[in-house]
């Protein structure tokens, strides 16, 4: 659990966020206990020239990465170059996959963010199948393999 602070603004208009923060007093600020995943690891695959060019600045970032809230400090832990080969079958253990490119029966449909416009005023969103558990090779489509069978897809922007 995080103690997480809310600054509230008054549905009125009255006390004003001003640089983020609304002055102390009744409604200045609240405090919540948010549940969040510890010691969680991500692989992305990045390919092409974009790949190439990321790659390079997660080895010396200018900033702290972060994903999601400030405090959620990312640690890249291995940067490796790997060769992707169409599949038929593979492993989708906890593969993030478009909505018709499995049928394993405990995958879950997630509806998530795939873009945001550069104004930020447009999101799309899409319908995902996320595995929790272990599967082993199943059929697939649309699907990639990493050299230890895992299945990739390569979501489109």
């Amino acid at each position: 659990m995080d103690a997480e602070t809310y600054h509230p603004i008054a549905a009125d208009g009255r006390n004003p966020a001003v640089s983020g923060r609304v002055r102390p007093g009744k409604g200045g600020m609240t405090i919540r206990d948010r549940p969040f995943l510890t010691d969680v690891h991500l692989t992305l695959w990045l390919p092409g020239e974009d790949g190439d060019r990321i790659a390079r600045a997660l080895r010396r970032p200018r900033w702290p990465l972060r994903l999601g809230r400030s405090q959620d400090v990312v640690h890249p832990l291995t940067l490796s170059r790997i060769t992707l080969r169409p599949a038929d079958r593979a492993v989708v253990d906890h593969a993030l996959a478009p909505s018709d490119a499995h049928r394993v029966p405990s995958a879950t449909v997630h509806q998530l963010a795939a873009s945001t416009s550069t104004d930020r005023l447009t999101t799309r969103w899409v319908d995902y199948l996320w595995c929790e558990t272990s599967t082993g090779a199943q059929p697939v489509r649309g699907a990639h393999q990493d050299d230890t069978g895992q299945a990739v897809w390569l979501l489109e922007p």
